[in-house]
């Protein structure tokens, strides 16, 4: 399995982590974050990928697509009503959760009824010491 570089640090490897079925790759050199290729996240919430809107409105940014490496990420909401921003790649449909993001995600879909399964993730990585928090 090939190393992904960090979308938000370039200089970095992530790492490559599963659990619950699901894998992730997260940055535990530097600004621990995760990238979820395209599917994974989906498992999270149900199945309901379709909650996951349209990046319409999103804003184009300076990280490159650790999967794609030539295409840049967008920043765009996690659910149509949501405050929580991520960052996806229009092409292969992977998401970077930046650090707290994934806690803030997390939040929000439990309040869906959509975050269980993430939720026990979520506090998987806590006790291997990832922090949620801001």
């Amino acid at each position: 399995m090939t190393q992904l570089n960090c979308p938000r640090c370039t200089d970095k490897k992530l790492t490559h982590f599963s659990h619950e079925g699901v894998d992730f790759d997260f940055c535990n050199d530097s600004c621990l974050g995760i990238w979820a290729d395209e599917g994974e996240f989906a498992t999270y919430i149900s199945e309901h990928q379709k909650n996951i809107p349209e990046p319409t409105q999103a804003k184009l940014t300076e990280m490159a697509c650790p999967r794609c490496v030539n295409n840049r990420l967008v920043e765009t909401k996690i659910t149509q009503d949501s405050g929580t921003k991520v960052d996806i790649c229009i092409t292969c449909n992977g998401i970077w959760f930046d650090k707290s993001e994934l806690g803030s995600v997390k939040d929000e879909l439990v309040k869906l009824g959509l975050g269980n399964k993430l939720s026990v993730t979520t506090q998987y990585l806590e006790k291997k010491g990832y922090s949620l928090k801001v």
